[in-house]
């Protein structure tokens, strides 16, 4: 795309046909110029945030060899691969920082030339990073009330209810009830 200047009805010649094909052109290469300089920004601030996101994962994790496991995965991985790691993984300071600690998983994944599999490779280890810690929630409390568990037969009760179904007399199991009411 060249910065060409608007055509001018002079410079076709005043031929108005000729004239509207190149301004035609003309306004789609500007268009096209713009929407390529607009994605470029979008695309670059993207990856700032992507990078902005791993500094402040670095910086969270407080360890003091990080600086040293960064350089041991600068050192075994390509910058393809390290970008991929900074844009693709969930904890990129986690992930760089696990496979600067576990050299034998970095050069592993370090022989993955093919940037789908590579990519598919840190999802894995930020899979198993994720499961093997601690549980992200704390499990749930068990609920304790005062009355007794819903479900429990108590025998005496159930006695009273079979004797009264015989003799149509619920007395005994209205009185069996109030007495072992319990009031909150």
């Amino acid at each position: 795309m060249s910065d060409a200047k608007k055509p001018t009805l002079e410079s076709c010649d005043y031929d108005s046909g000729k004239y509207e094909a190149q301004v035609d052109a003309w306004y789609g290469e500007r268009d096209a110029r713009r929407d390529a300089i607009r994605r470029e920004e979008t695309e670059k601030k993207r990856w700032d945030e992507r990078v902005s996101h791993y500094h402040s994962g670095r910086d969270k994790m407080g360890v003091a060899d990080f600086a040293d496991a960064e350089k041991a995965v600068s050192g075994c991985l390509s910058q393809e691969q390290q970008g991929i790691i900074i844009a693709g993984s969930v904890a990129p300071a986690e992930t760089i920082y696990y496979l600067g600690k576990n050299p034998e998983r970095a050069k592993e994944i370090s022989g993955m030339k093919d940037p789908v599999q590579f990519a598919v490779a840190v999802g894995r280890l930020d899979f198993e990073r994720a499961s093997s810690g601690a549980p992200a929630t704390r499990p749930e409390q068990v609920v304790r009330g005062g009355q007794g568990m819903s479900g429990v037969v108590d025998g005496t009760l159930e006695g009273l209810r079979n004797a009264a179904a015989k003799d149509g007399d619920y007395t005994p199991v209205i009185a069996y009830r109030t007495a072992n009411l319990r009031r909150v």
